[in-house]
């Protein structure tokens, strides 16, 4: 007995096994050599298991599932092979948020001023409120919360949240520094993500997809904390996923411009 391609082959067992020289290879090993000889789409290379290569590139693997995942990780590392888009995405993302706030100034709206704000901050002094984040009214005990007299305190209001700077107020020099640096992490992650999945030499839009996507999930999505959980309006929320867009889309945009070509 012969199968499709002409080689002899036997169904002793009910299984069926096909005799190639000395060796004889299962349905499995059958799917796999008809997998290695599909053409690869999108022109990503393949690579045969165990690392036996026929024709293909270095730097892809084979996944799991049979089909083959590309990975850099052969041709160049994850910050030496990427550095020039981490750092200059995260310099753009910089420059575009100073445009954002200074220029065209709509996160102006975002917070207002206290009634009779003199009053508030002499009672805060008097009370001697050291720099911190507070809750009031706070229960002493979770189990407090139900209590009637906290139950008073919060229909009676005010009740919210409280962020006290300590004398001179907050350091603009360094929180433009955690803020620069804040922007390196979220590049070293995009970095990361499309060093995994992308192979040199993949296409503009193939790479702006997949860095804009995980841009946007590390400027943009942490915004909806502050609704859901601090009672910030979704209008101001809004504001912040509309920068967080931007970002990710200069992130994205960084990226594909100076994704590495095919063989470097």
């Amino acid at each position: 007995m012969r199968d499709a391609g002409g080689l002899p082959a036997s169904t002793a067992g009910g299984a069926i096994t096909v005799c190639l020289g000395r060796s004889r290879l299962s349905a499995h090993a059958l799917r796999d050599r008809a997998v290695r000889r599909a053409r690869p789409s999108r022109g990503i290379p393949w690579r045969r298991p165990h690392g036996r290569s026929r024709g293909c590139a270095p730097g892809v693997s084979p996944g799991a599932s049979g089909f083959q995942t590309p990975v850099l990780g052969h041709t160049m590392s994850f910050l030496t092979g990427l550095w020039l888009p981490i750092l200059l995405s995260a310099v753009f993302v910089f420059v575009a948020s100073s445009v954002i706030h200074m220029v065209l100034r709509y996160h102006r709206t975002d917070m207002t001023k206290l009634p009779d704000e003199d009053a508030v901050i002499d009672a805060l002094r008097s009370a001697g409120v050291p720099a911190g984040a507070y809750l009031f009214p706070c229960a002493s005990d979770p189990k407090d919360m139900c209590s009637p007299e906290m139950k008073a305190k919060i229909e009676r209001g005010p009740s919210g949240l409280l962020t006290v700077f300590p004398p001179g107020g907050w350091n603009l020099g360094k929180s433009l520094g955690q803020w620069f640096g804040y922007c390196l992490v979220v590049s070293m992650l995009v970095a990361y993500l499309c060093h995994h999945v992308l192979a040199p030499g993949a296409a503009f839009l193939t790479v702006f997809r997949v860095a804009g996507t995980a841009a946007f999930l590390g400027h943009a999505v942490g915004a909806l904390h502050e609704p859901i959980w601090r009672g910030q309006r979704w209008g101001v929320c809004a504001k912040f996923l509309v920068d967080g867009l931007v970002f990710a889309l200069v992130v994205a945009g960084t990226f594909g411009w100076l994704w590495p070509a095919a063989g470097a």
